[in-house]
């Protein structure tokens, strides 16, 4: 036979080795190549693309962009008036500085409410007690419709001279308006849940009746109709007809293309066009007449059925496109009966703008006097009689170019009757300006009505109702599954209460890595959890604080409350089960320090979270954030490298992040005392099974001490020795109070940093005000389009 030594042996597994490797190469070779070529092909593409006459994006110059020009409003109470235009007219624009909530660009001109100017500041502040419904519903999914309804009003009505038991009765009284009875113990549902929820109709109408609760004199809307069946539009348009009626206040609401049966619920309509220039304000009966008597317009109202396909098709139409005038008499004669734009002429092109950059440079045009108030504080009226709310302002030095359907406006009967309400309305000024809700408090902002202890009280019940203790309690089997796999998986090197077991010596790095493993698991779903809760909230957040029901300080301690009752749960069931696998340090005084630095830890990295969801507006930024925080907090926390080869620049993790003050705290607290003594025969015996003839005991082995002196000589080992883990104690609690503080502090930051929307002074040639002693019909009407820019 053949004898094969020890080396022909490794030689063959070294070859086999190479073999593998060289095909394991060659395979991944395959797709590497492919990707190559895809690239290049990408490449290629790419730069199809760039080939433009236009300059390249990255050297285009930052532009400034007029959105709203020459621009009139005056809306009244009683009355549902509709804001119609093309994508891109300053519709949206529009809304946003009629209710107050624009927060970029610059503007100028007069704001009036009742025939009264006020300040910025001043005019938000009563704005922010009326109704405003976003384009995107603002609710909670986990809450039922009732329940959404109820913890709004409890946030909204609630005061010295209103129980929570009548604002109950008045969220009940507004969904019986709103048509919701039917649907009132059915959750929202949405994204964050997996069961059906109510329909888009009834989140919509859900949404104005969260506004509906004040009795607002003023209800804004953007697009309600948007994403909705034409049932369902038809049934909100209806009710905002009943609410204008019905409860005499104004209703503004802007819509893009509305069907037939909508269009007759209007009472008026404000149309803009292109350019930011308002096309038509007043009845919504006549607006058809009105663009079909504008000279040179091509498309014929016979060849429409609905009034509102009509609208959007003129008005979308420039009518000094030379494209447009090049359009044949056929050619226009189809485009009407296809009711619709369609084709690359560049006389249907729209341009919308991101954000507000520019407003255009208005001022004032009333007769209000130098020592008119410039604060709603001064004025009181009742809300129920309804508030007529005004923009006014001039053109920047008359240089705006004209357009055909805003010229003809001017020579309107309309336009006169505008010109006659505000005559009337600024007449009626003294005895009918509204009042302010409250005082101002931090940044400007109007103060909560709510005490402090209150807002604490709801918003701690809403989030215990929307985080239910059953889902809680279906989510904890996970918790202990994973828990137990993670002790069991350690549990084979439990020798604490075995005097025969060899590996006796290795218990510490046992009970050292199972609490590792434990906390940083902890630590992880708390993030994973907290997170998504955070960005689900930051919507109603801001909606509410818009509303000025809330103030920051009582979100984030009541959201602190209920997530304490969530880390000593966790932290809990992750203690006894390491316990019950392995039994750890059971002395009385550690292991109740266990309990409360885990319990506490958690509660200081749930502080971090919520603090770093307060400083970011994404959340896939927080999830990066918090990965590495996590997993740097675990690499530089004194477990895994010590603390002398720690590099400076990640010292500050070493110190500050709660996972590696917790996990270090766990550690010492267990290694310390009590537990895990062993004599010099043991660590000898160790020390020869691993081939060492020569054994040197180490000093703490010599005396036999019946304390924990095996502990403390891991914890010598890894530097840890000279640690005092009460200073740690002390260290997660500063943070966990820091952490809520800079919370609140980044989220008022956020709140003003938004905030850029800039009122310019008036310094135009033409006069802001009206002269003294002068009325408003000795204005010539040809300085009329300069100066009256807009009334709400």
């Amino acid at each position: 036979g053949v004898v094969l030594s020890y080396e022909d042996n490794y030689t063959d597994d070294r070859d086999r080795t190479r073999s593998i490797t060289v095909i394991s190469a060659l395979l991944m070779l395959i797709p590497c190549l492919i990707s190559v070529k895809f690239m290049l092909r990408a490449r290629q593409i790419y730069q199809l693309l760039q080939q433009t006459d236009e300059p390249s994006a990255s050297f285009k110059p930052a532009i400034r962009k007029q959105i709203l020009k020459d621009f009139n409003a005056y809306f009244r109470p009683g009355s549902l008036t509709a804001i119609m235009g093309p994508s891109g007219s300053g519709k949206t624009t529009t809304l946003n500085l009629v209710t107050g909530v624009a927060r970029r660009g610059e503007f100028s001109g007069t704001r009036l409410i009742n025939g009264t100017a006020y300040s910025s500041q001043g005019y938000c502040n009563f704005m922010e007690s009326q109704g405003y419904v976003q384009q995107t519903d603002c609710l909670y999914e986990r809450l039922t419709v009732r329940e959404n309804l109820c913890y709004s009003a409890l946030l909204r009505l609630t005061t010295l001279a209103n129980s929570m038991a009548d604002s109950i009765l008045r969220a009940d009284e507004v969904m019986r308006e709103v048509g919701l009875s039917v649907v009132a113990h059915t959750k929202v549902g949405g994204a964050a849940t997996t069961g059906r929820g109510i329909s888009g109709g009834q989140r919509r109408r859900l949404s104005v009746g969260i506004e509906m609760l004040r009795l607002p004199s003023v209800l804004t809307l953007d697009e309600p109709t948007s994403g909705l069946d034409s049932l369902a539009s038809l049934q909100i348009v209806t009710l905002l007809n009943t609410l204008a009626e019905h409860g005499n206040r104004t209703v503004i609401t802007s819509i893009h293309q509305p069907r037939s049966e909508i269009f007759q619920l209007f009472h008026n309509i404000l149309l803009m066009e292109e350019g930011g220039r308002m096309a038509y304000l007043g009845p919504a009966d006549t607006v058809v007449a009105f663009l079909s008597s504008v000279p040179d317009q091509p498309l014929k109202r016979e060849d429409y059925d609905n009034p509102g396909d009509f609208i959007i098709d003129v008005v979308g139409l420039d009518p000094e496109s030379s494209e447009l005038r090049a359009l044949s008499a056929p050619a226009m004669s189809a485009l009407g009966s296809s009711k619709s734009l369609n084709g690359s002429s560049k006389s249907i092109l729209v341009c919308k703008a991101n954000s507000m950059q520019r407003i255009s440079q208005t001022c004032s045009f009333s007769n209000i006097n130098p020592g008119s108030p410039d604060d709603l504080q001064e004025a009181p009226v009742s809300s129920r009689e309804g508030a007529e709310m005004r923009m006014e302002g001039i053109s920047p030095r008359g240089s705006v170019r004209s357009q055909s359907f805003h010229d003809h406006f001017l020579t309107s009967p309309e336009f006169t009757a505008l010109h006659r309400h505000v005559q009337e309305d600024i007449s009626m000024k003294s005895s009918r300006a509204p009042s302010c809700i409250t005082g101002i408090g931090l940044f400007g902002r109007r103060k909560t009505e709510l005490r402090w202890t209150q807002q604490c009280e709801i918003l701690f019940a809403r989030r215990v109702c929307q985080h239910t203790v059953l889902a809680f309690l279906l989510s904890l089997p996970v918790v202990i599954f994973v828990g137990g796999m993670i002790s069991f998986t350690f549990s084979y090197g439990d020798c604490s209460y075995d005097d025969d077991c060899e590996d006796n010596f290795f218990q510490p790095y046992v009970s050292m890595a199972v609490l590792l493993c434990l906390s940083g698991y902890s630590f992880a779903i708390q993030y994973l959890t907290l997170v998504p809760e955070y960005y689900g909230e930051r919507q109603v957040l801001h909606m509410e604080r818009r509303a000025a029901c809330i103030s920051f300080a009582p979100y984030v301690f009541s959201a602190a409350l209920t997530e304490t009752v969530r880390a000593v749960v966790v932290a809990m069931v992750l203690i006894g089960l390491a316990n019950s696998f392995l039994e750890l340090n059971t002395n009385e005084t550690h292991f109740g320090f266990c309990c409360v630095v885990w319990c506490l830890g958690l509660n200081a990295w749930q502080a971090f979270v919520s603090m770093v969801c307060a400083m970011c507006a994404v959340e896939n930024t927080v999830h990066t954030l918090m990965f590495i925080s996590l997993g740097a907090s675990y690499l530089f926390g004194g477990l895994l490298v010590v603390n002398s080869k720690i590099p400076p620049l990640f010292l500050s993790f070493y110190w500050t992040m709660p996972p590696a003050l917790t996990s270090r705290a766990l550690v010492i607290n267990d290694l310390e005392c009590c537990y895990l003594t062993s004599t010099c025969y043991d660590f000898a015996a160790v020390q020869r099974s691993s081939g060492d003839e020569e054994v040197n005991c180490p000093e703490i082995f010599e005396v036999p001490i019946e304390d924990g002196n095996l502990g403390r000589y891991w914890l010598e080992m890894i530097e840890l020795d000279k640690e005092n883990q009460y200073l740690d104690l002390v260290i997660l609690f500063f943070v966990t109070v820091s952490s809520r503080i800079l919370t609140v502090m980044f989220y008022l930051l956020r709140e003003w940093h938004d905030k850029r929307l800039k009122e310019i002074p008036c310094v135009q040639q033409t006069p802001c005000t009206i002269p003294e002693g002068r009325e408003l019909d000795e204005i010539p009407s040809g300085q009329s389009n300069q100066q009256f820019v807009g009334e709400t």
